[in-house]
């Protein structure tokens, strides 16, 4: 994501959804969507993935993580 539009567009596609959704980066946790924030906490931000998201939970609330 390199301008920032491409940002919030990219925030506003994953706010739309219900279930929890990230959006994930060389790794990072790059955006989040409220049900994600709700599950795991607004701290995720900036973090790597496999570290801020314990795999079962991935496992039991169906996360759709997007690569970019």
């Amino acid at each position: 994501m390199s301008a920032p539009a491409d940002h919030v567009s990219a925030r506003a596609l994953i706010e739309a959804l219900r279930e929890p959704a990230l959006i994930v980066s060389d790794g990072i946790v790059r955006e989040r969507n409220a049900g994600a924030r709700k599950l795991l906490g607004d701290e995720i931000a900036g973090q790597v993935v496999a570290v801020a998201i314990p795999r079962p939970l991935v496992e039991a609330h169906g996360f759709n993580i997007v690569a970019v």
